[in-house]
């Protein structure tokens, strides 16, 4: 059985969640957001009630699409 994969956070992520996490603050209607950054992964921030879900997905691994479908 091979060890689960970890995900190890790069300043660019760090700096995307929290952009993510600021734009969800000044926007109060906006439930999701999805962004791509140049790294090769997404970053989706999910309202839901009054917490936030954030998740990063590979991008290699998924296309826009793929990410909204498993969140919707």
């Amino acid at each position: 059985m091979l060890p689960p994969k970890g995900l190890t956070i790069t300043n660019e992520m760090a700096h995307s969640l929290c952009d993510l996490y600021e734009d969800l603050e000044k926007f109060p209607r906006i439930t999701d957001i999805y962004t791509r950054s140049s790294s090769n992964f997404w970053i989706v921030g999910k309202r839901i009630d009054t917490r936030i879900l954030y998740v990063v997905v590979p991008k290699k691994e998924s296309s826009l699409t793929e990410v909204e479908d498993n969140f919707d």
